[in-house]
């Protein structure tokens, strides 16, 4: 039987025995990672964006889910609005593009493309609107170039025939000429269309499509398993790696296909995911992926899981909150970039933008917070220093910081020309954060799989509701439905088995049981204790008031729980 509590299923565990045993010993505590802190909203976001950081904690209320998943979304996809419109340069020959790969990893259930359909919705309703007011310019103009084409084959076809008794040597220079003039009319009107910055599922050829058409500016904002398949072999081969690395760095990238060219200088790029662990765990294996900056250009992030303590019907959005995200991103995107096509305001054809991007500097407040973060992370680097092996990812953390400055500092004021210092000390909280979440998650996927997968097990275990000492391998499976790599009674059973090694259960034997046989295995009374003290802990949570929830604090941090 399996009872449903809000999106989650949890199975109603039988109790098969209620003998206590008491020679167990100790178990083993199972390897852990290196943690994963939580970010502190109040210092990572500015005072002026205050809004902001309401609609972060209300957005991840309202889904129940961490606000360390929806914050690094939201800089983002913030940092994806301003992109090719504006970039920061700290210092001569140092100069950054807007773009962000934030990678937030949480298991089945987490909502993960709830919260990004709801982050993202500003995006899709501007390239909505878009669409509809550049409709009739670009009918118009799409109409006259059909028109001239029409008229430039049917100069070629006179031409190609052979020429008629009377047919004199000037017709047919004129013939030329007039074709000479329409090829050079049509080189002046490329073919334009209405942009689409999003997509989900996109093949490289279509990529670089798409930014030759949006003017060099891209978003890929997927979650489950397509994100597994876009990191995991999609863009595996060289050249394709190669768009990647070049539309998060803004390097100049071209593709030359049978018939035509497609040049990209300086192309944004902007990776935005939430996916299962195990969707990251190839490219985190890929050599190719590694050396070649791939994965160090990804901000990795693991949220605390919400799971079994979530409220049923919590609170929406708050109407104000969410109107001011979607007035800001719009107004992000509002932003001419070079390429971007607009309709002429003087003949009311469209066009390509031909503007500038804005280049923002550093106040002298701003650089020096910075250069603070840099030189206590740069010692770090050498090869005696504990960051030596995530030296690829820690000496890009002080150019993601200026990308996330950027993102806040244009939120703050679209026409900025200069990063403040408050903005950027405020993106200096993130650098700690980002790097200690990177080491977690790059440690945790170097765990063996079948470590792995014990720990789903282990944590699955604290979803049974009924009090059991005993738990059959079918209802372990039916807890962890839907996990990578535990899709088969094996699987489990081998994590089981791992488990067993540790001391934290005991296969039942089948001959002493009664009944159908199934099997079955006897859980530490360790691990009953602290799973019912934990669910004890969320009950209590729901009924004390602030000040006495301090008083449940040292208990619940033996079990991990969120404070």
């Amino acid at each position: 039987m399996i009872k449903h509590i809000d999106d989650v299923s949890v199975p109603e565990v039988r109790v098969l025995s209620a003998e206590i045993v008491v020679d167990w010993g100790i178990p083993v505590q199972l390897p852990t990672s290196g943690g994963f802190p939580k970010l502190d909203l109040d210092s990572a976001i500015p005072n002026q964006l205050a809004d902001l950081r309401s609609y972060i904690k209300a957005q991840a209320h309202a889904l129940q889910v961490s606000t360390d998943m929806v914050a690094p979304l939201a800089i983002g996809l913030a940092a994806f609005a301003v992109s090719r419109s504006v970039e920061v340069e700290p210092m001569p020959e140092w100069r950054e593009p807007a773009t962000l790969w934030p990678v937030v990893l949480a298991d089945s259930a987490e909502r993960k493309s709830a919260t990004l359909g709801a982050l993202s919705a500003p995006i899709r309703n501007w390239q909505k609107d878009e669409r509809q007011r550049l409709l009739e310019p670009l009918a118009t103009y799409a109409e006259r170039r059909r028109g001239l084409e029409s008229q430039l084959q049917g100069i070629r076809t006179a031409i190609s025939k052979p020429p008629k008794k009377n047919d004199d040597a000037g017709n047919l220079s004129a013939l030329r000429r007039r074709a000479s003039e329409l090829a050079a009319e049509l080189a002046s009107m490329p073919e334009l269309r209405a942009p689409e910055l999003v997509s989900a599922d996109a093949t490289p050829e279509a990529c670089r499509d798409l930014l030759a058409r949006n003017g060099e500016k891209l978003a890929i904002i997927a979650s489950e398993a397509d994100a597994g398949l876009l990191m995991g072999s999609r863009y595996a081969d060289g050249d394709n790696m190669s768009l990647f690395l070049s539309g998060h760095a803004g390097d100049s990238c071209s593709a030359h296909r049978v018939g035509r060219d497609i040049p990209l200088d300086r192309p944004a790029l902007s990776l935005l995911l939430a996916v299962q662990p195990a969707a990251v765990v190839v490219v985190l294996g890929d050599s190719a992926a590694i050396g070649r900056g791939l994965v160090p250009r990804m901000l990795l992030i693991r949220p605390q899981s919400m799971l079994g303590s979530r409220e049923m019907e919590p609170s929406p959005v708050p109407i104000h909150l969410r109107s001011w995200w979607d007035t800001h991103i719009r107004a992000a995107l509002d932003l001419a970039w070079p390429g971007r096509v607009i309709v002429d305001p003087c003949t009311g054809n469209p066009k390509r933008s031909g503007i500038e991007t804005r280049i923002l500097r550093l106040d002298d407040e701003a650089k020096a917070a910075l250069w603070a973060f840099r030189s206590d992370l740069e010692p770090r680097l050498c090869l005696d220093g504990d960051l030596a092996g995530a030296r690829a990812f820690a000496s890009k953390l002080p150019g993601a910081i200026v990308r996330i400055a950027l993102a806040m500092e244009i939120l703050v004021n679209p026409d900025a020309d200069t990063v403040q210092g408050d903005i950027m000390r405020a993106a200096c909280v993130w650098g700690p954060w980002l790097l200690a979440h990177f080491l977690a998650v790059t440690g945790e996927a170097s765990e063996s799989e079948q470590l792995r997968h014990a720990k789903r097990v282990f944590a699955a275990l604290g979803r049974v509701s009924a009090r059991h000492s005993e738990i059959t391998t079918r209802d372990v499976l039916e807890l962890v439905k839907g996990s990578a790599g535990l899709e088969t009674a094996e699987s489990v059973r081998s994590a089981m088995r791992m488990l067993v090694d540790y001391g934290w259960i005991r296969p039942v034997d089948q001959e002493a049981r009664r009944g159908r046989p199934s099997e079955a295995w006897k859980l530490h009374p360790d691990l009953m204790s602290r799973l019912e003290q934990r669910d004890g802990i969320r009950k209590i949570r729901k009924n004390y008031t602030a000040p006495n929830i301090a008083n449940i604090a040292n208990i619940a941090n033996e079990f991990g729980e969120e404070q």
